[in-house]
Formats: C-alpha cells, sequence, structure tokens
C-alpha cells in the first residue's frame, strides 16, 4: 500500500519569518522618547505572553505597556506599526518550498503569535502566494511547548497524528512535538530547511 505523504507542520517567526527582534523596542522609543530597554522590560514581564495567549487583546495590551513605562498613549495605528516592526520579511528559500507544499495541502502553520503579528504575516504570505491553516497560540489559548498547543494542533489536522514533520527553531519545542509522535527537526538555517522540505515536497517521505 502506497504510504501517504506526510503534513509538514511549520513554524513561523526565524523559519519562515525572518525577524528583527527588539526593532519595536527602538521603534518605541523613536516615537515616545521612553528608552528602548524600559519599553522591554515592560513588555517582556508577562505581559507579551497575555497577548500571545490571547487572554488580552492589542489595545489593552497597549494601555497596561504604557502605564507601566510612564508614557502616554500614541495613536492604536502607530503601536501596532511599532509592534510588527520585528517582522521583516519571509525567507526566499523557505518560503518557495512552502509555497509548494502549501498547493499540495500539506503545510499547516503553528505558531506562538499575537493578532497583530498574524494580521502582518498573513499579508506576506498572502503576497508570497501561500496559503495554508494555522494552529495560533492567540487563537486557542496555548503556548508551544505546552503538551495542550499540541494535542489542539493534533486536533487540527487528523495527519498530525498519524504521518508528519514538525520544524521549529526551538528544541523543546521539537522535542513536545515528537511526544505525540510527529517527526521533530530542528531549524537550524534556511539552507538546512528548505533542503530538508524539498526533499519531503519532492519524495513523499522523511
Amino acid at each position: 500500500m502506497m504510504t501517504q505523504p506526510p503534513l509538514v507542520v511549520l513554524d513561523l517567526g526565524d523559519v519562515l519569518v525572518r525577524t528583527a527582534p527588539g526593532t519595536q523596542y527602538d521603534r518605541l522609543h523613536t516615537l515616545t522618547g521612553v528608552p528602548a530597554a524600559l519599553w522591554a522590560r515592560a513588555a517582556d514581564d508577562g505581559l507579551t505572553e497575555a497577548l500571545e495567549l490571547g487572554r488580552i487583546d492589542f489595545p489593552v495590551f497597549v494601555g497596561r505597556l504604557c502605564g507601566r513605562v510612564a508614557a502616554g498613549t500614541p495613536p492604536l495605528k502607530e503601536m501596532r506599526a511599532a509592534f510588527c516592526a520585528t517582522l521583516v520579511d519571509l525567507d526566499p528559500l523557505v518560503a518557495e518550498v512552502a509555497r509548494e507544499l502549501a498547493r499540495q495541502d500539506r503545510l499547516l502553520f503553528a505558531s506562538n503569535t499575537s493578532e497583530p503579528h498574524w494580521t502582518a504575516i498573513q499579508h506576506l504570505l498572502t503576497q508570497a502566494g501561500i496559503a495554508a491553516p494555522a494552529c495560533l497560540s492567540f487563537e486557542i489559548g496555548h503556548r508551544k511547548p505546552s503538551d495542550s498547543f499540541f494535542e489542539v494542533l493534533a486536533d487540527t489536522d487528523k495527519r498530525v497524528r498519524d504521518h508528519a514533520c514538525f520544524i521549529d527553531d526551538r528544541l523543546e519545542h521539537v522535542e513536545a512535538a515528537r511526544r505525540i509522535g510527529m517527526e521533530g527537526v530542528l531549524h537550524r538555517s534556511a539552507p538546512f530547511t528548505a533542503a530538508w522540505l524539498t526533499a519531503i515536497a519532492r519524495l513523499g517521505s522523511f
């Protein structure tokens, strides 16, 4: 009997999407005059996690963040632009093969992300012609590497448990995927991941 070609479950940030960490705080410094280090400390003290888990929406996030640094609240549009400044573009090597896997209906995204970031990423995906379903932390209320995230992921597509490969740049996320029976691959570089995905897309196996 012919083996079903595997599903590829792909992380977004720093795998498909190239990022510039810290850029958002530099933008906020330019916008408000408050030092970038103060913004970073305020955002990383559980606040960004709450946003990524969908426990608060972006206007609440902004209000609490500005309150923590004793800054006035700039327009939400400007805050969204600053917050999304970390998202640079799609890596062209990974994007090329991701587009082919999506065309084959063999691609699923799995990401710890927030609504503003996902909205910006969707724009990049649309520009690149990549359309695939996604399991996102802000929508399901769980973040990788929790087992709960991967249980929801498995419920998203039955192929996750049956025959799937998970690719992420965090080892603890890869190990969590392996616990539910997925083939786990650690992203080391864009050429490495693109080559791995190309083999899966062409050969239909790990």
